[in-house]
């Protein structure tokens, strides 16, 4: 969950596992493709539409606490969640409830804490987290954040977020504030790398407990559940969103990075304003085509047996 950056900062590369971003910019704007896009709308039967929340649906913000959707980014999504044939899911770092709270939204798949919690569509919620973050290392990194000013620790329920964003500004001091900030975090987090993951933002480290559950992990239980076919989109911006979007580019969907300099995806987009664009154009190709393009049959039941 990225604040205040000017760039995308890389993952860590030091403590524990991490989770690796891709090493190319993305090749081509998602606007340039709406020629193949609409080819492939035409002939998908469902449409499948995930997306990052903050930085990538609602714009960045001072504090966590004050970011939301606008009325328009809110309106675009009720209309993609209505669409005949059309499934949304909104995936993020954050809490699931305070996700939820934001995103005001019903008939939506969401997915909180990076993906170690899911809530579907008809409400039904369910952790995938085993263990959660050792109390050991939670209390290293509260004293990481308290030897530090102005970084502070964030309970996510089954994971943590350390902000640092206050120790980036622009001058000298505040920059080496947050290399110094970076390296106690590694420090601390080096006795826990194999029961803890440790992933780095822009201006953000997310520890997640165990080895596994990540954005794709939380699409995969999404195909599971809605039904996998289709045409697939995902959005994202920082560097936990590159597990999703090369598992949607491997089906076969448009992967798009969203003012992201490097990533695995092929497509970009700008900012959350042009997310929010090209969703709204999106929606009225599918919703048109919903509208010329026949019912499906309903399936024959056989005939029941005659009894003997």
């Amino acid at each position: 969950m990225p604040f205040l950056d000017a760039g995308h900062a890389e993952p860590e590369a030091r403590a524990g596992p991490i989770l690796r971003g891709g090493c190319l910019p993305p090749r081509r704007s998602l606007w340039r493709a709406r020629a193949e896009i609409a080819r492939r709308l035409r002939a998908a039967r469902s449409l499948r539409v995930a997306s990052d929340f903050d930085g990538t649906l609602a714009p960045i913000v001072e504090h966590p606490r004050s970011a939301g959707l606008g009325r328009r980014a809110r309106d675009v999504l009720r209309g993609l969640a209505r669409a005949p044939g059309a499934r949304l899911a909104v995936l993020s770092g954050r809490a699931l409830g305070d996700l939820r709270r934001r995103l005001g939204i019903a008939r939506v798949f969401l997915a909180g804490a990076g993906g170690l919690e899911t809530l579907d569509a008809r409400g039904r919620r369910t952790l995938h987290a085993g263990r959660p973050v050792p109390a050991g290392l939670r209390a290293a990194l509260e004293a990481c954040c308290a030897a530090f000013p102005g970084a502070w620790l964030e309970d996510k329920g089954p994971a943590l977020a350390l902000h640092d964003r206050a120790l980036a500004d622009p001058a000298s001091t505040g920059a080496r504030a947050r290399r110094a900030f970076a390296a106690a975090v590694r420090r601390a987090f080096a006795p826990y790398r194999r029961r803890a993951r440790l992933l780095r933002g822009r201006l953000v480290f997310e520890v997640l407990p165990g080895r596994r559950g990540d954005k794709a992990s939380a699409l995969r239980r999404w195909a599971a559940l809605e039904g996998g076919s289709g045409l697939w989109f995902y959005f994202g911006d920082d560097a936990n969103d590159e597990p999703a979007l090369r598992w949607v580019a491997r089906r076969g969907g448009f992967a798009v990075a969203v003012g992201r300099v490097r990533s695995a995806a092929r497509h970009r987009l700008s900012d959350p304003r042009d997310v929010v664009r090209f969703l709204a154009w999106l929606e009225r190709e599918w919703s048109a085509l919903a509208r010329i393009r026949p019912a499906p049959r309903p399936r024959r039941r056989p005939p029941p047996r005659a009894r003997r």
